[in-house]
């Protein structure tokens, strides 16, 4: 089953590596994890407040419902864009902290076919 190999798997890890090998890159994970988050949860709230006050100033008839709904929606959509923009170094570290687990095992690591901006 599933689980007992999940279980098995899990104990000769600890077993071979030890149990602080369970958290191995976590700190790359957090520098990615933390910002996006904290970027999505904090901006969603702003944005969706501001959309309130124009939506409310405005002259435009939309019932209470259209109006949360287009608040919504267009708060989480740009609330993500942020998230991505304030987390991508954090990407960038957790991508290389794995990439560079590829390399120390043989695994050539040819990052010439990446794309950057």
């Amino acid at each position: 089953s599933l689980n007992t190999y999940q279980f098995s798997s899990l104990g000769s890890l600890i077993e071979e590596e030890g149990f602080l090998s369970l958290f191995k890159g976590f700190s790359a994970m957090l520098s990615k994890q933390v910002p996006y988050t904290a970027t999505k949860q904090l901006s969603f709230e702003m944005i969706a407040s501001s959309l309130y006050k124009v939506t409310s100033a405005s002259s435009i008839a939309l019932s209470s419902t259209e109006v949360k709904l287009l608040v919504s929606i267009t708060s989480a959509f740009l609330a993500s864009i942020l998230a991505c923009i304030a987390s991508n170094p954090g990407d960038v570290i957790l991508t290389r902290t794995y990439s560079s687990k590829s390399d120390s095992a043989g695994t050539p690591n040819n990052n010439e076919n990446a794309i950057d901006i």
